[in-house]
C-alpha cells in the first residue's frame, strides 16, 4: 500500500502544520476513497492504478502548501476548525491570502473541499510512474498551476466563469 503521509512534500521536509494533518484522519479521507471507488476502481483504464490515485488525492488534501501555491488563489473560502483565527487572511481580505496563519487549522489542510469527479484530476497521472514520490510533485504542480482554475468562481482570466463564457460564444461560430 502507499502512504500519502510518507511525501507530502514530495520527498522535502514537511510543509508546515503537515505535522497535524498527516497523524489526523480526516472525514474527507473517506470521501475521498469513495470518488476514487466510484470513478478509478470502476474505469478500465485506472483500475489497475486505483492505489497510487487514491495515494495522490489523499496527499493533495493533506498538503497545506496548496492553498498558497495556487495561481488563481484559494479555490474556495475554505472550513476553518479553529473559532479564535484571522477570518480576514481566510476569506482573502488583505495581502496574507491564502497563507497558512499561526493556529489556522483548515479542514482538510490543503482548503480544497472535495468534489464528485475529483479523483478524476489524478488518474492520467498515475500513467506516468507507480511510485507517490516520484509522481505527486508533478500532480500537485499541475493542479496547482491549471485544475484549481476549474472550480474557482473568480472573474480573472482563465477561469471557470471565463470557460463558461468562451462555451455561450462558441455555437455561434459553428457551422
Amino acid at each position: 500500500m502507499v502512504h500519502p503521509e510518507r511525501c507530502l512534500a514530495g520527498g522535502s521536509p514537511a510543509p508546515p502544520g503537515a505535522a497535524a494533518a498527516r497523524y489526523l484522519a480526516w472525514l474527507t479521507d473517506d470521501v475521498l476513497r469513495l470518488d476514487v471507488a466510484e470513478h478509478c476502481a470502476n474505469d478500465v483504464s485506472y483500475f489497475p492504478f486505483d492505489e497510487i490515485v487514491e495515494a495522490m488525492v489523499l496527499a493533495l488534501s493533506r498538503d497545506s502548501k496548496v492553498m498558497a501555491c495556487c495561481e488563481c488563489g484559494p479555490p474556495q473560502i475554505p472550513i476553518v476548525a479553529c473559532p479564535e483565527t484571522n477570518t480576514a487572511a481566510v476569506q482573502g481580505d488583505g495581502e496574507n491570502c491564502g497563507q497558512e496563519q499561526p493556529g489556522l487549522l483548515l479542514v482538510p489542510p490543503c482548503g480544497v473541499v472535495p468534489f464528485r469527479g475529483f479523483s478524476n484530476y489524478a488518474c492520467p497521472f498515475a500513467f506516468l510512474a507507480d511510485r507517490l514520490e516520484t509522481v505527486y510533485p508533478l500532480f500537485r504542480a499541475f493542479y496547482c498551476r491549471h485544475l484549481c482554475r476549474l472550480h474557482t468562481l473568480s472573474s480573472e482570466p482563465r477561469t471557470l466563469l471565463q470557460l463558461c463564457e468562451l462555451f455561450l460564444v462558441c455555437p455561434n461560430y459553428v457551422i
